[in-house]
């Protein structure tokens, strides 16, 4: 009896289907770098509104937003205690978003690209819940190319979130040198933080 072996053609075929297998099995990068920075966007408005809302119910010692973007992280704190980050309902843990390494699970490869938070690092909400500028509050975010502005208007800290950045923002030191007029901006300038 004679034993037959496979075709070269056959051979080729479930090579080229294996291939196709594995290729569409594959996670895109660019998917889960756009989710990572969607993510972040979604946890930082979330955040705001938490902030607001708490700043409404307890207007004597509102709450705000610390931002530290050379360590990559923001915090929430009394406004009477700003480097004390107060505890998470939830958790009982410092109220601490941290990205990048050693950060949050999932926000590993995001980064804090550009900031405007008035020049002080600080967004702070008044008792009806207004933030504490007259300009929106600006949080840029990227993870692998990926980027995310949240805007945060001051009547009513109302956010937007948008894959096109409105601004050129830069981070570097955390205090404003001038603000430029973007032209694709018509409510407001840009900032360069240096």
């Amino acid at each position: 009896m004679r034993r037959r072996g496979y075709t070269l053609i056959e051979i080729g075929f479930v090579v080229v289907v294996v291939g196709i297998i594995i290729a569409v099995s594959l996670p895109d990068s660019d998917t889960k770098a756009k989710q990572e920075a969607a993510t972040a966007a979604a946890m930082f408005e979330s955040d705001v509104n938490y902030a607001r809302g708490k700043s409404i119910a307890d207007p004597t010692d509102p709450l705000v937003i610390k931002l530290d973007a050379a360590n990559k992280k923001y915090w929430l704190a009394k406004k009477s205690s700003p480097d004390t980050p107060i505890n998470h309902p939830q958790t009982g843990k410092p109220f601490e978003t941290k990205y990048g390494k050693g950060g949050k699970k999932g926000l590993e490869n995001v980064d804090i690209v550009g900031n405007d938070f008035g020049g002080d690092g600080v967004l702070g909400f008044d008792s009806v819940g207004n933030i504490d500028q007259a300009t929106s509050a600006v949080l840029q975010l990227s993870s692998k190319g990926a980027s995310v502005e949240v805007i945060v208007k001051p009547a009513a800290a109302r956010t937007t979130t948008s894959t096109t950045l409105t601004k050129t923002l830069t981070v570097e030191g955390g205090k404003v040198l001038e603000s430029v007029k973007d032209p694709a901006v018509t409510e407001e300038p840009s900032v360069i933080i240096n």
